[in-house]
């Protein structure tokens, strides 16, 4: 979808709906499922402001779409001023809108996901093992940590 359709649907949401706007809206929108999209804006400096946000998204299974400017979104959601988050709690007339984003983002989804088996796939035949993901990385540590640990109590 085109930035202009997410801002339309952001407009037609906060006339006939419900939005939230801001970090802290939209962070609680999400935790508490109420959010049926979220939209982030790009040019928020620090980056760190917002890099939870898509996180939680695909935690919560919350559709989410990024724009280029968060002054535009701040127009789209009737305010003076830019906004570096906002999300739809009531969908309005909106709805039609929110479910095209949302099948347009299964669909991405999805090719992400067979691409990933992919490259596992060709790993595994090239005969190198797939990366090892943080959990398995963390479990390797923590035993390593027990292991030296269990030779210094033998030491004593």
């Amino acid at each position: 979808m085109s930035e202009e359709d997410i801002y339309k649907t952001i407009e037609m949401a906060r006339e006939s709906g419900k939005i939230s706007k801001g970090v802290n809206e939209v962070t609680r929108s999400i935790e508490k499922e109420e959010a049926k999209l979220v939209v982030v804006a790009n040019d928020v400096t620090p980056k760190e402001i917002i890099m939870h946000i898509p996180l939680l998204c695909k935690v919560k299974n919350i559709p989410y779409s990024e724009v280029s400017s968060k002054k535009e979104l701040g127009a789209a959601c009737g305010l003076a001023l830019g906004t570096a988050t906002a999300s739809v709690i009531v969908e309005g007339n909106s709805k039609k809108l929110i479910s095209e984003i949302q099948k347009s983002q299964k669909k991405e989804t999805k090719e992400e996901e067979t691409e990933e088996i992919k490259e596992t796939e060709k790993e595994e035949i090239k005969g190198e093992e797939p990366e090892t993901k943080p959990e398995e990385e963390k479990t390797e540590k923590k035993s390593e940590k027990e292991n030296k640990e269990g030779n210094k109590n033998k030491e004593e």
